[in-house]
């Protein structure tokens, strides 16, 4: 377990995570670094999109087996069969905040996925700099799914193939929407792609979740764009490592691309526009997207679980051209 000065009783997140991993979850995969999120008063399943409250083993079996059954009205996946890992393998991601009430209430108690409104969870930092924006309500629907897309392999329940892009001018929240999920896990499973060189790309292997910044037009072509693209469709590729063996790995990292320049992987990228300054009463916006991150997290979860149903397996159609970006005119699918 990451250790953590705020939270005292270990073995309280060790017996709910045995719960979760051996005895409740026969049927998935689980990585704890992404689907088994620790708060202070419990965990936040991603995957179950369900809240099990420390202290309340009586509940945990019940709850699980209503957020599959939940699940499996809309998702033919929720049922699926694949293996999970050993004890020894678990690596959770601890925060400081207890999982609000709310938020409790609203998830753990909606009868179907469909009822969980995405937009009725309070995110007043995120909602203002993507308001600054002049986005459309679905290209804000759109931005929560594709932000929460990072809690999980990509392609596992799509198959869109993209990446998701932040353009557009410098200090208007790119960065640090980009460096507060960052923070929902730990800091080895975030892999900064800072180079063009193929050597840059060991590291990607063990991740969870693929950055790169100042994106422009040149960068990446040739061999580089070709892997590039590879990767960012969950696909095979090589990593060269000096010294050692290559290796040849499916990417499971969603991508993510942040700069003021338009990439030339105008088929590869989901791009939202990102052209207003974020104006006042929000100062310190990474400190504040912050405080906010249990709601962000059930946030940008159901609605990114919410998108890939109503996808339904499909690959992803619509995106839009650079000028639509500039204009926040991208509307979801």
């Amino acid at each position: 377990i990451e250790s953590t000065p705020f939270f005292s009783d270990s073995s309280l997140v060790s017996m709910l995570t045995d719960f979760l991993i051996k005895h409740a979850q026969p049927r998935f995969r689980i990585e704890p670094n992404r689907h088994l999120l620790v708060f202070q008063n419990g965990i936040f399943h991603t995957k179950n999109i369900y809240f099990y409250a420390f202290g309340k083993e009586r509940e945990w079996e019940e709850g699980t087996d209503f957020a599959l059954r939940r699940l499996g009205q809309v998702d033919s996946k929720a049922g699926s069969y694949v293996s999970s890992p050993t004890r020894a393998e678990a690596s959770f991601k601890i925060f400081p905040d207890d999982f609000p009430s709310e938020m409790v209430e609203l998830i753990n108690n909606s009868a179907t996925i469909s009822e969980i409104d995405s937009f009725a969870i309070p995110t007043p930092t995120l909602d203002h700099i993507l308001d600054c924006q002049r986005l459309t309500p679905d290209t804000k629907k759109l931005t929560y799914a594709m932000l929460g897309r990072f809690f999980f392999d990509s392609g596992y329940f799509d198959n869109f193939k993209k990446g998701l892009l932040l353009y557009g001018a410098h200090g208007n929240g790119k960065s640090s929407i980009v460096e507060v999920i960052s923070s929902c896990f730990n800091k080895d499973a975030v892999f900064v792609l800072n180079s063009e060189s193929m050597f840059a790309w060991e590291g990607v292997q063990n991740s969870d979740m693929a950055v790169v910044y100042d994106v422009t037009k040149s960068k990446f072509v040739g061999e580089r764009k070709e892997q590039l693209e590879i990767a960012i469709s969950g696909g095979y590729i090589k990593i060269p490592r000096k010294g050692k063996a290559s290796l040849v790995v499916k990417n499971r990292a969603p991508f993510v691309f942040v700069g003021h320049d338009f990439p030339n992987l105008n088929d590869k990228i989901i791009p939202i526009g990102f052209f207003f300054s974020v104006a006042s009463p929000v100062m310190n916006i990474e400190e504040k997207l912050k405080e906010e991150r249990p709601f962000l997290v059930a946030k940008l979860v159901t609605a990114y679980r919410k998108l890939a149903i109503e996808a339904n397996g499909g690959e992803f159609e619509k995106h839009a051209s650079p000028r639509e970006a500039r204009m926040g005119l991208l509307c979801a699918p």
